[in-house]
């Protein structure tokens, strides 16, 4: 299943979008994108959990986290 996928991924950029999705700008300029997170299905606190468990105690230490890279910590 996984080579499956893999291929369909490398020969098919188009459907690599469907099956990856676009990375949400979660935090811009130090401000939370309120929209985003609702998009997202996070709440403030999941969020700011988040940047902690990943040593980030300001949201102005990171400007530009996106929810794609946080991924794996959900």
């Amino acid at each position: 299943m996984t080579l499956l996928l893999e291929t369909i991924d490398i020969k098919f950029p188009k459907i690599r979008k469907a099956l990856d999705g676009e990375p949400s700008i979660l935090v811009k300029k130090g401000k939370i994108m309120e929209a985003e997170l609702k998009k997202s299905r996070l709440t403030v606190d999941q969020l700011l959990s988040l940047l902690r468990s990943k040593d980030i105690f300001s949201l102005l230490m990171w400007t530009m986290p996106y929810l794609k890279q946080m991924e794996n910590c959900l």
